[in-house]
């Protein structure tokens, strides 16, 4: 399973990434589909607007905060 798990990972994110996923963790440039393969779903998802763009904060636990900027992982907050 774990095999079959990794060669998906490598066909859709490629091997670098697909290694970052797999050990559960994540980078900057990550979208949101790889950040849940790697972290599974967000405890909350935390939505602010300005007139110029949306900054969504996904928080898991009380130590790891991930920042998304137009699909993009922008930053990580590890506490």
């Amino acid at each position: 399973l774990a095999k079959q798990r990794m060669a998906d990972l490598t066909k859709r994110f490629g091997a670098k990434n697909a290694k970052l996923i797999a050990n559960g963790k994540v980078s900057k440039g990550f979208t949101r589909d790889m950040c849940k393969e790697a972290l599974g779903e967000p405890d909350y998802i935390n939505t602010t607007q300005n007139m110029f763009t949306t900054l969504e904060q996904w928080v898991y636990g009380v130590n790891l905060y991930l920042y998304f900027q137009k699909d993009k992982l922008q930053y990580i907050d590890e506490f």
